[in-house]
């Protein structure tokens, strides 16, 4: 490891042993803010080792991130699964001990998706079922605990390990970034770890095959794990796979890159395809589209020559419009319980999570998360078309539109500011199931304003998106009543259609949050 690793030895008692540790070795950053020498004859080995693992955790996820780029994506969302791992373990080991709430909030990681909402609810967890109700809230977590029956915790394990290799699996498939060693590493660690690498008890019945924990990798006739773009070491050379023993795939590809990642269902399946052009034809049968993508591509027709100020043509609007009505939030791997709605006791509105799914030049895809009371002030779009799905829950939306008239503008003295004379549009509570509303560059209301009645979800479509580079900043507005202002000394009366709009500053209350999209993938 280091120099002056031998002098460990000469440690005689655990004061001298964390000196020597602490102050003369490398893993000093480590140790110093997690123990002290006296600690040393009290702590739980457990509670070191897990102190100890989270501030190495930290300190590589900090690392990965200043690296920027595909290494900076790709490993944060690995170390992100490990620390939710972690403290979900942490916290069923902990079940039933005399480790306190805050004794676990210490080890849990300070990062990751459960970062911090659901370290809260874990901190607080008495059993199995608790901790499962604590994850279910998270759509990646989800598909894991659906593999597992209530009251059940020792598959557990097995569970987030057959996720952890398919992620690891899927790192390959980006290039020129460090991760692809990192993944090659963890998965090379895991063969040497088990005992059970048997080519013995799966050969005699899935020859052609290795497993890890019952994870089934099918090897080429080199004795390599099959990849579609990647070969991976997983052993010695093994007759091909017959047919007549061939399992559930979980993870493939097409027969023409061969298919990776099976596991043992205990299900037949049919006899592998014939891989000659023509039995590719007759046997591929295309997934339906998600409605994601759906939506992803009719965005992609819909937008394809538009242009700031460009209004799509009504059967296209008509089309795009037909796509969000029928999208629900289950389309987007987005549930109602999940930690972006909970309302914290923070001062002032609170914070607004946004998931981004996609942008380009042309339009953008993304979804506001809005917890009870929360508030998007009143902003403009130049030169947009914008469509807003409500998913679920209610929200107040009021909306405005330029007034085109002379006197559209006027100056006041006291103080001196300009305000520009709008027309309301809308000013009413919407709740899902809801038509998409429509806004365009001068009319459907192109300033709004958002307030959550209760927690509730906004799907947005921009075409085009914000650009600063272009023109398209995006600007804040405070709106006053009709009457508070005099036009050429004339005091105006109220007529509840009409607001004097100040160009402001964006709010400082106006927090937005950003957070990684976890529905179903859009495929370019």
């Amino acid at each position: 490891m280091f120099d002056s690793i031998a002098t460990l030895a000469v440690a005689q008692i655990m004061r001298e042993l964390y000196r020597l540790v602490l102050i003369d070795t490398p893993l000093a950053p480590y140790f110093s803010e997690c123990i002290t020498s006296e600690d040393l004859d009290d702590i739980y080995i457990e509670i070191m080792r897990n102190t100890l693992y989270k501030a190495y955790l930290e300190d590589f996820y900090n690392f990965c991130k200043k690296l920027g780029g595909a290494t900076a994506e790709i490993m944060g969302d690995l170390l992100a699964f490990e620390a939710d791992r972690r403290a979900v373990n942490i916290t069923i080991n902990s079940i039933g001990t005399e480790l306190t709430r805050d004794d676990r909030k210490k080890l849990y990681s300070n990062f990751g998706l459960l970062y911090p909402y659901g370290h809260e609810e874990l901190a607080v967890c008495e059993d199995i079922d608790q901790v499962r109700a604590a994850m279910e809230k998270y759509p990646p977590y989800q598909a894991i605990y659906a593999k597992i029956s209530y009251g059940e915790s020792q598959m557990l394990d097995q569970a987030f390990y057959e996720d952890e290799v398919k992620r690891l699996c899927l790192t390959f498939e980006q290039q020129f970034y460090y991760g692809v060693f990192f993944a090659y590493m963890r998965l090379r660690e895991q063969e040497i770890r088990n005992p059970i690498l048997s080519f013995g008890a799966c050969n005699s019945r899935w020859p052609g095959y290795a497993t890890i924990n019952d994870v089934l990798f099918s090897l080429n006739a080199d004795g390599y794990v099959k990849h579609p773009h990647h070969t991976f070491v997983f052993g010695s050379k093994v007759p091909p796979l017959p047919s007549s023993d061939c399992q559930h795939l979980l993870g493939f590809q097409n027969s023409s890159k061969v298919g990776f990642l099976m596991r043992l269902q205990g299900e037949e399946v049919a006899p592998p395809r014939s891989s000659s052009r023509k039995g590719r034809r007759r046997h591929k049968k295309a997934a339906p589209p998600t409605a994601v993508q759906r939506l992803f591509d009719t965005c992609r027709e819909v937008f394809f020559d538009g242009a700031p100020g460009v209004v799509p043509a009504p059967e296209d609007v008509g089309r795009l419009k037909s796509v969000l009505d029928n999208m629900k939030s289950a389309d987007v791997g987005l549930a109602q319980n999940s930690p972006y709605f909970i309302k914290t006791n923070t001062k002032g509105a609170p914070p607004v999570t946004y998931l981004h799914l996609y942008e380009c030049d042309n339009f953008s895809i993304g979804i506001f998360c809005l917890p009870p009371s929360a508030v998007i002030p009143l902003h403009n779009h130049p030169g947009m078309t914008v469509f807003s799905k409500l998913l679920f829950g209610s929200m107040h939306i009021k909306s405005y539109d330029w007034v085109d008239a002379p006197q559209n503008s006027i100056m006041t003295t006291n103080p001196p500011h300009e305000v520009k004379l709008a027309k309301l549009k809308k000013n009413a509570v919407f709740s899902a199931p809801c038509e998409t509303s429509i806004l365009y560059p001068a009319s459907g209301g192109n300033l709004h304003c958002f307030t959550a009645t209760t927690s509730c979800a906004v799907l947005d479509v921009l075409g085009p998106p914000y650009s600063d580079p272009e023109g398209r900043h995006c600007t804040y507005y405070k709106d006053f009543p009709y009457s508070s202002f005099s036009v050429n000394g004339v005091s105006m009366a109220g007529d509840g259609e009409h607001a004097w709009l100040e160009e402001r500053e964006k709010p400082d209350d106006f927090v937005v949050v950003g957070a990684k999209y976890w529905g179903p993938r859009i495929v370019e």
